[in-house]
C-alpha cells in the first residue's frame, strides 16, 4: 500500500471515530475547501461575462438557443 492510500486509511479511520455532528462538521469544512473559489478568477469571469453581455447588446454577438447547442455537440 502507497503512503497516500496509508494515510488516507488513517485519516478515514480517525473520522469514523468522531461523533456525528463533529463527522458532519469535518465534511462540510472539506466540501467547502473544494468549492473556494479564486477571488482573481471570479472578477475576470465577471468582467468577460459582462463584456460578453455588452457585445450582445451592441449587436457584436450573436445569441444561441440551447437546443441548437446541444444538438451540435450531442451529436460528436
Amino acid at each position: 500500500m502507497s503512503d497516500t492510500s496509508t494515510r488516507l486509511e488513517t485519516l478515514i479511520s480517525e473520522a469514523r471515530k468522531l461523533c456525528q455532528d463533529e463527522r458532519i462538521a469535518l465534511v462540510e469544512n472539506i466540501l467547502a475547501s473544494l468549492a473556494a473559489t479564486d477571488p482573481a478568477i471570479d472578477r475576470q469571469w465577471a468582467d468577460e461575462a459582462t463584456r460578453r453581455y455588452e457585445a450582445f447588446k451592441r449587436g457584436e454577438m450573436k445569441a444561441y438557443d440551447l437546443e441548437d447547442i446541444l444538438e451540435k455537440y450531442a451529436s460528436r
